[in-house]
C-alpha cells in the first residue's frame, strides 16, 4: 500500500512561487470577458466584417480609457481606424486615427504616435489612397517636429508567435526590454508574450 501524502494545513498554500498570468504595462491588461470581445472583433476582421469589428474595437478602447489603460486603449483606436479603412469608410477611419493620436499624446507616448502615424499612412497607400497618405506624412512631420523618435534596430522576431495568444490579434507584438529578458508586448490587450523555444 503506497504511503499517504501528508495533508496540507487548512488555510495555507504550498511553498514556492505562485504562477501568475502574464501582465501588460504597469501590470494591467484587459479582463477575460473583454479579451473574448477582442477575439470576436479579430474574428470579424478575418471574415471581412470590418465595420462591426471597428465598433467593438471602439467600445474596448473606451473601456480601457475609462480605466486609465492608455497604451492599449490608443492601439485599439488604431485598430478601429484600420477596420473602418478596410470597410471603405475613410472619414470614420480618420476620426478614430485622430482620437488615437490624441490618446498617445495625452499619455506622453510621442514615439508610439509617430510610429503608428507612419503605419496608418502605409495602410492608406495599401487601400488605394496615396495622396491622403502623403498629406498625412507631411502633417505628422509638422505635428511632431522637435519630438524625434529614437530609431532602434528591429530584432529577429521569428521565435515569437504570429498572433497574441491571449487576444488573438495579428501583427500586434513588439519586442520590449524587461529586466534584460527578451519578451514582446501585445499592442491591443497589453499582455506580455514570451518567445517560443526553438524546436
Amino acid at each position: 500500500m503506497p504511503p499517504r501524502r501528508p495533508r496540507r494545513p487548512f488555510g495555507r498554500r504550498p511553498l514556492g512561487p505562485r504562477r501568475r498570468p502574464p501582465r501588460g504595462p504597469r501590470g494591467r491588461q484587459l479582463n477575460p470577458r473583454l479579451q473574448r470581445e477582442l477575439r470576436r472583433a479579430n474574428h470579424l476582421m478575418s471574415i471581412g466584417d470590418h465595420a462591426n469589428a471597428a465598433e467593438i474595437f471602439i467600445q474596448l478602447a473606451e473601456h480601457a480609457r475609462d480605466r486609465a489603460i492608455h497604451g492599449p486603449g490608443a492601439m485599439l483606436l488604431m485598430r478601429a481606424a484600420h477596420a473602418y479603412l478596410m470597410a471603405g469608410r475613410v472619414q470614420d477611419a480618420d476620426t478614430q486615427f485622430e482620437r488615437a493620436l490624441k490618446a498617445f499624446e495625452a499619455a506622453g507616448h510621442i514615439p508610439a504616435a509617430m510610429r503608428e502615424g507612419q503605419r496608418y499612412a502605409e495602410m492608406l497607400e495599401g487601400e488605394g489612397y496615396p495622396d491622403e497618405a502623403q498629406a498625412l506624412r507631411e502633417t505628422l512631420a509638422q505635428r511632431f517636429s522637435g519630438n524625434p523618435a529614437s530609431e532602434e534596430p528591429e530584432e529577429d522576431q521569428g521565435t515569437f508567435p504570429e498572433k497574441c495568444p491571449y487576444c488573438g490579434a495579428s501583427m500586434s507584438l513588439e519586442q520590449i526590454s524587461s529586466r534584460g529578458a527578451r519578451v514582446a508586448e501585445c499592442h491591443y490587450c497589453g499582455s506580455v508574450v514570451l518567445p517560443r523555444k526553438a524546436e
